[in-house]
């Protein structure tokens, strides 16, 4: 639950006629908007959130904690520092950390727990994937960086028209070919085998396994560099500019033909990977990504931001690739084809890309509002055959993983969709 003023006194200003977001109705309850178990007492941006029960969900009293410290750290390092010494009493600490105070790990499914914690194993439906931006936009001249209402412009360096007028009214990010040529310079087997630890399985598609029509999808794009430049190549991106003369928006060098020597660029800019400071496996992804761009002629930048510049590129639209994750909040497949790869013409597109694809968006209207099981399935799978041949994402993999926390935690044996669900947990009593 949380009220207006402190909405007002915390939001992120986007921008725009639509940025009224904290309205009266929140004040219009005793505490608030909103009938969770908990309250927002207070809350720093990009530092720690407080939560304390809401007496109107817990009628009787019986809450198990009367207050929740939630600290955002984005250093794994003080992470693993604070969890080892009981600063904290459970977190996101690193794979490579979990041998600190897990045994057996080489066999998930079942770990064992080193002296002090609890290591359990969970299968979730959180989905890692990397979101492409079909608009993006660069910043204007002067502005900060860390403004997110920050002024930008379109990137417009390639002409998708076909009026007869040789002019850029587009991105080359619209070009459904760079899309799949990225998708296809992506090294998914390594990612889930070395940068997750076999924490991630795969999924070829928006709906994680374990849902319904999850079957209607399977392997299409894999790591094939040959293949992701024969398709630059073929759509007419070859070997022509002047790399040392790219940058993020302005106009790049071309090559006179007898002198190029097959190490140019591709594209006529720079393209931007977004990634954050201490999330080290979306660092590594980003990483290798742009590794293997910059080998078929795709140049990038992609060092890892810290918060304040990675939601300025959020909110300016200043990236074309970007890592995240996705956790549903309910268990339907549409769940997921809407916010993934639906257009935001019939509220899909969660990750705002700005994809828009017809044949998609009519297959998952028929999808979300059918009640034959035949015709739904059918339409998944016609939402799946057009998405491939003009993907909006990578779709990296589902995380199954190892959680630790202390062992004076009691939490519930089942956790919904990976979720840490607060109101269910319970801390033994310290007894000397």
């Amino acid at each position: 639950m949380i009220n207006a003023e402190l909405c007002e006194a915390n939001r992120v200003d986007a921008g725009g006629d639509g940025d009224d977001y904290c309205h009266e109705w929140m004040d219009e309850a005793p505490f608030g908007a909103g009938t969770n178990a908990y309250l927002v007492q207070s809350w720093v941006r990009e530092d720690r959130l407080v939560l304390v029960p809401n007496w109107m969900y817990w009628e009787s009293g019986d809450y198990n904690i009367n207050r929740h410290t939630v600290s955002i750290v984005t250093e794994a390092t003080t992470r693993l520092l604070a969890f080892t010494d009981g600063e904290v009493d459970f977190g996101s600490i690193n794979i490579e950390d979990l041998v600190n105070f897990c045994d057996n790990l080489e066999d998930k499914p079942n770990v064992q727990s080193k002296a002090g914690y609890i290591c359990s194993y969970r299968e979730t439906f959180t989905t890692t994937l990397s979101a492409f931006n079909l608009h993006p936009k660069a910043l204007d001249a002067g502005e900060d960086n860390t403004n997110t209402g920050a002024n930008s412009s379109l990137i417009l360096n390639h002409d998708c028209s076909d009026d007869g007028v040789a002019e850029n009214d587009c991105s080359v990010m619209e070009v459904g070919a760079v899309r799949a040529a990225i998708s296809y310079a992506f090294d998914y087997e390594t990612h889930r085998r070395d940068t997750y630890d076999n924490s991630l399985a795969p999924q070829y598609g928006p709906i994680p396994t374990g849902f319904l029509y999850a079957d209607t999808q399977y392997e299409v794009f894999t790591y094939d560099l040959a293949y992701a430049e024969q398709l630059l190549e073929d759509a007419g991106f070859i070997r022509q500019y002047d790399c040392s003369s790219l940058s993020r928006s302005g106009a790049a060098d071309v090559v006179a033909e007898a002198d190029r020597d097959g190490t140019e660029c591709r594209l006529p800019n720079i393209l931007g990977v977004m990634a954050n400071e201490g999330n080290d496996y979306r660092i590594a992804m980003a990483g290798q990504l742009a590794e293997a761009l910059g080998t078929i002629g795709v140049a990038t930048a992609g060092d890892a931001k810290p918060w304040a510049e990675y939601l300025t590129m959020y909110y300016t639209r200043t990236w074309d690739i970007r890592f995240s994750g996705w956790a549903p909040d309910y268990l339907d497949p549409d769940n997921y084809w809407s916010p993934f790869a639906g257009g935001y013409s019939i509220g899909g597109d969660a990750y705002g890309t700005g994809y828009e694809n017809a044949d998609v968006n009519a297959a998952l209207l028929i999808g979300r509002t059918s009640q034959d099981d035949a015709t739904r399935e059918q339409a998944y799978v016609d939402a799946f055959e057009a998405w491939i041949l003009d993907p909006n994402m990578i779709i990296i993999g589902q995380y199954n993983g190892v959680g630790v926390k202390h062992d004076d935690i009691c939490s519930p044996d089942w956790v919904a969709i990976g979720s840490a669900h607060w109101f269910d947990y319970d801390k033994l009593p310290m007894v000397n």
